[in-house]
């Protein structure tokens, strides 16, 4: 509009006066700039003001018709995302467990609409200071006599790269077997272990006893998810809404580290599926077993998070129970004729709040070593550089240990000497032994006594 020196609208627009006004601006894309006259106003309406793809900010916008002009400033936001950008790209320690020529495909969502981003190439190299396996070499000729020594062993940690690691400590080296030949003949099986830290262990390669094998093969793990019965096609779906994902199998082993099901994937609540492992090796020529895990699958989110804990747990403790069983494997055949096992496995308990109790209180001797000699437990020791914890029953003062049938505190001479608060009982009354009842019997004793010497009663003599 037009206005006299007082801020008085003036009626001085025609139609005939649109083309003397002119709009003006910094990055102003004027194609789609429309006017139109609107009569009973007097006033010139603008429309289709449009900038140029830029950055946001303030922008300024100059009218002019004939020789009056005006300014008026607009504040210009960013729009909906429409494309991802990579700013950076910082240095990746791990991209993945596969070395080669991979690709990733970067994309976005955002209010349920798919945002393109761009695509990446990456190499990923060899790690040199990853191991992944041990190279064990001797003398395959030699001839090995009954009670005489060795040969010489000689044991490499190979890199991912292929090359030999360097500077090993030769103390994380171990071997699952005694230096000196065994006296008696037959076939034995060595071993070479390499502690990688404090949970890993890598293990030399054997054959057809469940060790890895295979390292030279390369081919795909798929990854089906199936019901119980074939017929069922009511199945869950991964991330993705895929039934099968495909994972690259190199130098004898696919990594999968996360399987993720879905958003609202179908498949009936509190239901039983499974997931099959089908190795595709080209280069095998026999076909090896599906591997198939087991898993519940529920709708529930609040039961989704409760069985994800405890599936966590599962894992953990199964982890704990391999690193366990490998520790007694390592030591099995080095004196399996002069020790017991470990406290943990010399015992039985049928009732199981008794068995809560009693656990609880041994738990800092669970995995301690019986042997039956002090020479065996020295062996064992030194072994694991003094990680395991033993004992010797030859150590043990037997007239020191208590007598095995001696009567409760409160009975005395046959007769209650007090009347005491339940029904009290000696906690290796509840233990039953499958083998050495001596040798368990004398262990159970030593460790009530020493648990005496600590504490103003004994554990083993708690009221359960």
């Amino acid at each position: 509009m037009v206005a006299d020196q007082y801020g008085n609208q003036i009626s001085a627009f025609s139609r005939d006066s649109l083309s003397a006004l002119s709009i003006a601006g910094v990055g102003l894309e004027n194609s789609n700039l429309k006017t139109t006259l609107e009569t009973k106003t007097q006033s010139i309406i603008v429309r289709g003001i449009r900038f140029i793809p830029g950055p946001p900010g303030h922008k300024d916008l100059c009218f002019t018709w004939r020789e009056f002009s005006d300014f008026i400033r607009v504040h210009l936001i960013s729009g909906p995302p429409t494309k991802l950008h990579l700013i950076d790209w910082p240095e990746l320690k791990e991209v993945c467990s596969f070395m080669g020529e991979h690709t990733l495909q970067v994309k976005g969502v955002y209010n349920k609409s798919a945002i393109e981003g761009p695509t990446i190439q990456l190499m990923v190299l060899p790690d040199p200071e990853k191991p992944i396996r041990l190279n064990v070499k001797y003398d395959k000729d030699a001839s090995f006599i009954a009670g005489d020594i060795f040969t010489d062993f000689m044991v490499s940690v190979i890199s991912e790269g292929g090359s030999v690691i360097k500077n090993i400590n030769p103390t994380r080296i171990s071997m699952k077997m005694e230096k000196a030949i065994p006296s008696k003949v037959g076939t034995y099986c060595i071993q070479f272990d390499f502690m990688i830290d404090k949970t890993n262990m890598l293990s030399s390669e054997q054959d057809n006893y469940g060790n890895y094998t295979g390292m030279d093969l390369v081919g795909t793990v798929v990854a089906t998810i199936k019901g119980f019965n074939e017929e069922d096609t009511d199945t869950p779906l991964f991330i993705g809404k895929v039934r099968t994902l495909e994972f690259p199998f190199v130098n004898g082993s696919a990594e999968i580290t996360t399987l993720v099901l879905a958003e609202n994937s179908p498949g009936r609540d509190s239901t039983e599926y499974f997931i099959i492992f089908e190795p595709r090796l080209s280069t095998l020529s026999r076909t090896l077993e599906s591997y198939s895990l087991p898993f519940m699958f529920y709708n529930d989110v609040k039961k989704q998070q409760q069985m994800a804990a405890l599936t966590k747990e599962k894992d953990q403790l199964s982890k704990s129970i391999i690193m366990y069983r490998s520790l007694f494997d390592a030591n099995k055949q080095l004196v399996d004729e002069m020790k017991l096992y470990f406290i943990a496995h010399l015992a039985q308990i049928e009732d199981d709040r008794a068995a809560v109790v009693i656990s609880w209180h041994l738990a800092s001797d669970m995995d301690c070593v019986v042997t039956l000699t002090t020479d065996a437990a020295r062996c064992i020791y030194d072994e694991t550089q003094g990680r395991q914890q033993v004992l010797p029953l030859d150590s043990i003062y037997r007239k020191a240990v208590p007598d095995w049938k001696r009567p409760l505190p409160h009975i005395r001479n046959g007769k209650f000497h007090f009347k005491p608060f339940g029904d009290p009982v000696f906690a290796r009354d509840l233990l039953t032994f499958p083998d050495n009842v001596e040798h368990c019997e004398t262990v159970t004793l030593f460790k009530e006594l020493g648990n005496k010497k600590k504490t103003s009663r004994s554990y083993i003599s708690m009221a359960t």
